[in-house]
């Protein structure tokens, strides 16, 4: 017989066995350059402990156990997405991770089992919507979450860069055209403007549930962040300017948990905004390829560019494949109305 419980402290070397048995053919798994296994420590390391070490009443875990061998089976991590409750007005949680010990439970339905319980739990403590993420090709998760009433409202790629950081094309600007590191003083009404070009993949903004005017809201937070971002110098920003007029934004960050994980610094290009006018003759390619050139000097020829990009974001493909990033994993992310 399976009972769903809560976690207890004593379970975290069975969740920890279990994410290492289950993690391994993600993102990760299927780069050549990236170390074996990093998936499952990524999972651990990065997702599973820090929620399970500040786990309270809504940051927390339920533990599938068999009663006979009080051995656990499964597990689901989840927590509580307050600031972005705040600007829905109704309360988001998020699963953080989920996952069935593959040599004892796949056929067992404890993965239903887990989930329903959360969804009942959670919709006694007034939850109102459920994010949770997955591999694309995981067909076992998207059944699952499926079957449960989620939805999908976004679909992503992970593309990555391999070519030889030596053979990076000379980036050849027209006369009048500068690329340029954004410093200390630069004009912030520019970044502002130029980070409004928003983006990223964000399945907040992405559901079509929620009304036009949340979702904007959702955008201008987001926004709002990538600038304080900026000026904070948390996150790293080159500007285009053409004929003296700002052009386009392109930013990144080393990702310190992945670089000391796999041993080589690992950089995330977050933003490449052009604005309209600008959106043609490879003004989106040259800054690019030369926020890759200034990632290389900054990092190394060793280091890994990754950048994520919505799969219906044609243009934004183009780009990557002219300076030759590869589409090495694509996920999705699937929402939950409850009630």
């Amino acid at each position: 017989m399976i009972t769903i419980r809560s976690y207890q402290e004593q379970d975290a070397l069975s969740i920890e066995a279990i994410i290492r048995r289950a993690f391994t053919l993600t993102a990760f798994d299927v780069d050549p350059l990236v170390p074996t296994g990093t998936s499952a420590e990524v999972a651990w390391r990065v997702w599973a402990s820090p929620a399970l070490t500040r786990a309270d009443e809504v940051n927390t875990c339920l533990v599938a156990e068999d009663s006979d061998t009080s051995s656990v089976l499964g597990f689901v991590i989840f927590g509580a997405h307050n600031r972005y409750s705040k600007i829905l007005g109704k309360k988001i949680a998020s699963i953080i991770l989920i996952a069935v010990d593959p040599d004892r439970g796949m056929e067992k339905g404890i993965g239903t089992a887990l989930l329903q319980t959360l969804i009942e739990k959670l919709a006694a403590m007034d939850f109102r919507y459920i994010s949770v993420g997955t591999d694309t090709d995981n067909m076992a998760a998207m059944g699952l979450y499926q079957k449960c009433g989620f939805r999908t409202v976004l679909n992503w790629g992970n593309w990555r860069f391999y070519a030889d950081h030596n053979m990076l094309p000379e980036v050849v600007l027209p006369q009048s055209d500068i690329i340029e590191p954004v410093h200390e003083g630069f004009d912030k009404d520019t970044i502002k403007a130029l980070a409004s070009l928003f983006g990223r993949p964000s399945s907040l903004v992405n559901d079509k549930r929620f009304s036009q005017q949340v979702r904007k809201n959702f955008e201008e937070e987001f926004i709002k962040n990538v600038v304080k971002d900026i000026n904070a110098n948390t996150i790293k920003a080159l500007v285009l300017k053409k004929d003296d007029m700002s052009a386009g934004l392109a930013t990144y960050q080393e990702v310190d948990f992945l670089t000391e994980i796999t041993g080589k610094p690992w950089i995330r290009i977050h933003d490449l905004n052009i604005i309209p006018v600008a959106r043609s003759q490879n003004n989106g390619t040259r800054l690019l390829l030369r926020t890759m050139q200034q990632i290389v000097s900054e990092y190394g020829d060793d280091s890994i560019i990754e950048v994520f990009c919505p799969l219906n974001n044609w243009a934004m493909h183009k780009v990557l494949m002219k300076a030759h990033f590869q589409l090495v994993h694509c996920d999705t992310t699937l929402h939950l109305k409850i009630g």
